[in-house]
């Protein structure tokens, strides 16, 4: 192997640990906000392992009290109508 090719690679290998080191240092700061994540969750009371069926329960709730606000609307409606009379 030539000196040239001797410096190539130990080159090479430097970018890699560089690399290896941010990669590590990105994978640890994904973890922490994981935690960080699973942590607020917890303090709402959500399993995080739960998250989906969690927020599906939400969307229901959400949609029931759409449509109770709609049927009480219209019942207003009604009701403004016939003190108009």
């Amino acid at each position: 192997m030539t000196e040239t090719e001797l410096k190539e690679l130990g080159k090479a290998v430097a970018e890699q640990k560089e690399l290896m080191i941010r990669s590590e240092s990105t994978q640890e700061s994904l973890i922490k906000n994981k935690e960080e994540l699973e942590s607020q969750l917890r303090e709402l009371g959500v399993d995080p392992d739960n998250v989906e069926e969690e927020v599906k329960k939400l969307e229901e709730e959400v949609e029931a009290l759409k449509n109770n606000i709609t049927t009480n609307l219209a019942d207003v409606k009604a009701v403004a109508e016939k003190l108009k009379e």
